[in-house]
């Protein structure tokens, strides 16, 4: 995608067109949504890596819960306008996002699917946004546990368990106290914090389309919004290579942490065959994974979106023509947001980057916007 933007600083927009809520509940507002939605997942968490935003993962999937719970109330619960919505985000990511692994699109596809499921049989929107939440951070904690448990095997709980006892029994105590073993009281604790974060976007997300229709039946000032700030998608880009660096570095420093408990806590020549083995069995896993396994899933995921995408390819070309808009709304909106407490800069920005998407009207005079037609198409070719 080409585009040419203009440099000035452009205050936070509204459109002419839909000065307050009556305007709310349209196509117009979906496709605005959807196209968060889509840059939160393809686009955004490059800016909050790049702005060092702590607990970024669930940062990214709470906000898909807030859109999506805005979407079910501007749509009326129609679950076909969801599901809608969750194929094209799912194109665009794979179209501006080509290397995601399939886990991102898998968390993608479950939560657009539970919140059709949800927002049709529960009644209320608020206590389904809650359940929406909790289920929603659940799978996305289960996700990353069964992800390590591939990698490194069981031999990671047992490490766990050869550690936590070793300084218990270091400190004079009976390891048997702790009950059901320690790596289980780990995940426990891990997955509770998850189902907490869960529970907070939940009511978060419940009361966000009554605060958004406030904040659009008090906005009366026009403005003009330039079409992308250059310095948003230079932190975007960067972040690629950072992210795959800080990944390799992750696996090694957790290989060699449980390799450290192996050799130092099992006596004699057990701890070095549990440590061989465990390097043997990740190294397979590794090749597997990213030359066989994950490159089929994707072509698989690839082939299934492809045969979409001349569907909802008008939407597709829609939504990717405002991006560069919606990352230099992003980013001026971050930036007006410094100063604030963390919970009060993240409400700010949440709320009035929802309501800025909803009314800005893009500058077309002076600004080059085109769609490359092969973006599509490199859809179902890309490997």
């Amino acid at each position: 995608m080409r585009v040419r933007a203009a440099t000035q600083k452009t205050p936070i927009p509204t459109r002419d067109a839909m000065p307050g809520q009556d305007r709310i509940f349209s196509s117009f507002s979906i496709q605005r949504i959807t196209a968060l939605w889509a840059l939160s997942e393809a686009g955004l968490g490059g800016v909050f890596h790049a702005f060092k935003t702590p607990f970024t993962g669930m940062t990214i999937g709470g906000i898909a819960v807030v859109l999506l719970t805005l979407l079910a109330f501007i749509s009326e619960r129609k679950s076909s306008v969801l599901i809608k919505a969750t194929v094209i985000v799912l194109i665009i990511k794979a179209v501006v996002s080509p290397h995601s692994p399939p886990q991102a699109y898998m968390a993608v596809v479950f939560q657009g699917f539970t919140a059709a499921l949800i927002f049709r049989l529960i009644p209320r929107l608020p206590v389904a946004a809650f359940f929406l939440g909790v289920i929603s951070m659940l799978e996305s904690g289960v996700q990353k546990i069964v992800s390590l448990t591939i990698l490194y095997g069981m031999s990671l709980w047992e490490s766990i368990n050869l550690f936590v006892n070793y300084v218990i029994t270091k400190l004079g105590a009976d390891p048997s106290v702790i009950g059901f073993g320690a790596a289980v009281w780990l995940v426990l604790i891990y997955l509770s914090i998850y189902a907490l974060g869960g529970m907070i976007i939940g009511w978060i997300a419940g009361w966000v389309p009554g605060e958004v229709m406030g904040m659009l039946d008090q906005s009366g000032e026009t403005c003009r919004v330039v079409a992308e700030d250059p310095a948003v998608r230079s932190a975007g880009d960067g972040i690629k290579g950072t992210r795959k660096r800080r990944t390799r570095w992750r696996i090694l420093l957790g290989l060699l942490g449980i390799l450290a408990v192996f050799v130092f806590l099992l006596p004699g020549i057990q701890g070095a065959y549990k440590g061989l083995y465990l390097m043997l069995r990740t190294a397979v896993v590794i090749i597997v994974w990213y030359l066989f396994v994950a490159p089929l899933v994707i072509r698989g995921i690839r082939k299934i979106l492809n045969q979409k995408s001349g569907k909802y390819r008008d939407e597709v070309q829609g939504i990717l023509a405002i991006f560069p808009h919606l990352k230099h709304l992003a980013s001026s909106i971050y930036s007006e947001s410094a100063g604030r407490p963390i919970l009060k800069r993240c409400r700010f920005f949440l709320m009035r980057m929802i309501a800025a998407t909803l009314v800005f009207d893009p500058v077309t005079a002076g600004t080059d916007v085109q769609i490359d037609e092969n973006d599509l198409s490199k859809l179902g070719s890309s490997r």
